[in-house]
């Protein structure tokens, strides 16, 4: 009986890390105080990612992108989902409340990054750049 008490508080303990910001306050705030060039670069190393990829869908995780894409090595994030025209990095999170960098319109003329946080009840939206071609 004592056991499964102790189990059991070790497993609440254990989730605890997975409520309120879950980790990523401070890559959100690294990546909202990037210029606009900064994001534009960083854009431009992420599509290079997905054509270099030479898949349809390809997740990469941090420890598997070089060294030398200089506006990544600035993020720290989990792991980066590369789809044709898109790519969505995981900043960081836990269960349902989660941040993402959202990139669009690798191949069209409207190019965009867009960030994500939060859950439901607090999620936020927020366009961080945008270019045209």
């Amino acid at each position: 009986m004592a056991k499964n008490i102790y189990l059991s508080f070790v497993f609440i303990i254990s989730l605890s890390g997975c409520f309120g910001e879950c980790g990523y306050r401070d890559q959100v705030e690294l990546v909202e105080s990037l210029s606009q060039e900064g994001l534009s670069l960083l854009y431009e190393e992420v599509n290079l990612l997905s054509q270099k990829s030479g898949e349809f869908k390809k997740t990469l995780r941090a420890k598997d992108i070089s060294a030398n894409s200089a506006e990544l090595s600035k993020l720290s994030f989990t792991l980066i989902r590369l789809q044709n025209e898109r790519a969505n990095l995981m900043l960081g999170g836990c269960v349902d409340n989660k941040a993402y960098l959202h990139f669009k319109g690798f191949n069209e003329s409207e190019k965009s990054i867009i960030l994500t946080e939060g859950e439901h009840s607090t999620y936020r939206e927020v366009v961080l750049w945008r270019a045209a071609d």
